[in-house]
C-alpha cells in the first residue's frame, strides 16, 4: 500500500506541473485524471495533496461539479472485499 500511494502521489505532484494548461478541456485524458484524483481522496483521506498542488486543486475541485462527475459516484471498491 505503501508503495502505490507513494506512485500516487508522485503522479499528483507531476500533474500540479501541468494543471495550469488544462483549460475547460473535457476529454478521456481530463476524465481520467478527475477520476484518478476522486481514488486519492477516497484512499488516501488523511493526505492533503490539495496543500501542496493548489493548482491541480482548484482545476478538479471545478471539474468535479460537472454533471457527469456528480451523477457518477466513485464506487470504494473495499465494498467487495
Amino acid at each position: 500500500m505503501a508503495h502505490n500511494k507513494g506512485i500516487v502521489f508522485n503522479s499528483v505532484a507531476a500533474l500540479e506541473q501541468e494543471a495550469g494548461t488544462f483549460g475547460d478541456t473535457v476529454d478521456v485524458g481530463m476524465i481520467s485524471i478527475a477520476v484518478a484524483l476522486s481514488f486519492a481522496d477516497q484512499t488516501f483521506p488523511e493526505d492533503a495533496w490539495r496543500a501542496d498542488s493548489p493548482t491541480l486543486a482548484a482545476w478538479f475541485d471545478a471539474f468535479d461539479k460537472r454533471p457527469s462527475m456528480t451523477e457518477t459516484v466513485l464506487v470504494d471498491a473495499r465494498s467487495f472485499e
